[in-house]
């Protein structure tokens, strides 16, 4: 499927590009991107995602250029390159930060997602660091009432809380995670 993603991916990049969208330009470039992440092409889909993010700064989305430099972290991630993916990471939380309107639903979402990712870098090497940032996901995600996203931190959570022997903590939060799984 990833493939037909690229082919229709395409088709809206040239006619975005025909008429000169550029903001949809970058959604179908970005769209690319993910596809080849998700085939395990991450040279391709690094390439796209800058590609996609210089077309944002371009037009001035700083909310979409957040969301580029999320994903750019993760393909780090993917390659085992977490002090890169945790730069990038830090990129998408600091972009975020700088935009006027933090009520944004879609601008909450992300800096959740990014603290998650973040957290989730740290979770071998410094778990004190990834359990803070795994908590400001979770406050985020209750907020929005993000059931999902509430989930993926309680089992984080849950993770760390195990490893460090806590088993009636890590108990706790994964019956959380679950009980929210299975809405």
């Amino acid at each position: 499927m990833p493939d037909s993603a690229i082919y229709y991916a395409q088709l809206h990049y040239d006619f975005a590009k025909e008429i000169g969208l550029k903001k949809e330009m970058a959604v179908a470039k970005n769209t690319q991107a993910t596809a080849f992440y998700l085939m395990g092409d991450y040279a391709k889909a690094i390439n796209l995602y800058y590609e996609s993010l210089k077309t944002k700064e371009e037009i001035k989305d700083t909310l979409a250029q957040a969301v580029s430099w999320n994903n750019i972290g993760m393909v780090n991630d993917e390659q085992g390159f977490y002090d890169e993916a945790s730069e990038n990471y830090n990129k998408a939380i600091a972009t975020l930060k700088s935009i006027e309107d933090k009520d944004n639903p879609e601008l909450q979402t992300t800096l959740a997602a990014s603290y998650q990712n973040l957290g989730v870098s740290y979770t071998d090497t410094k778990p004190e660091l990834a359990l803070e940032y795994f908590y400001k996901a979770l406050k985020i995600a209750d907020t929005l009432k993000l059931e999902r996203d509430q989930a993926y931190a309680y089992n984080n959570l849950a993770n760390i809380y195990s490893d460090q022997n806590d088993k009636a903590k890590a108990l706790e939060y994964y019956q959380r995670g679950l009980e929210l799984l299975k809405k």
